[in-house]
């Protein structure tokens, strides 16, 4: 899980670390960055962090206890994930400057399944706290 401060207050999230960045992917996405000048990159990087969001603002006690149980119902079964299509938009949440970014939507019910799993135990208020987008994933 990642952590954060936002208002003194923490906040944490969980991902999937998609790899070392020797992958097709990690290379295509390198490829595409490279094509655009530094001086118009928000966050110049080598290698991207790739890593897909699975759930947001998990800082209450019983959090890490869904997850790990939703995790465990998984069984020992790996997580499929594919690319369904690449995009392009802007990023509106950043004020302080225009930033576009080169989005790969991704396609996978297994990790649909893990997020519907933690969220059948959150309140009704915060199921879009945790997965805002409710898609299957995007990086």
């Amino acid at each position: 899980m990642g952590k954060g401060k936002r208002k003194n207050k923490p906040r944490a999230w969980s991902f999937i670390d998609l790899g070392s960045g020797d992958g097709e992917l990690e290379q295509t996405l390198l490829e595409a960055q490279s094509a655009v000048d530094d001086a118009m990159l928000y966050r110049p990087t080598d290698k991207p962090h790739l890593h897909c969001t699975v759930l947001l603002n998990m800082s209450e006690d019983d959090d890490l206890l869904r997850i790990r149980e939703a995790c465990a119902g998984m069984g020992a079964a790996h997580i499929r994930i594919e690319v369904s299509s690449l995009a392009v938009s802007t990023v509106d949440r950043i004020k302080d400057a225009h930033v576009v970014a080169l989005v790969a939507v991704l396609s996978s019910p297994d990790l649909r399944r893990l997020k519907d799993s933690f969220l059948a135990g959150a309140d009704d208020g915060t199921v879009e706290t945790h997965d805002p987008y409710r898609s299957e994933g995007h990086i």
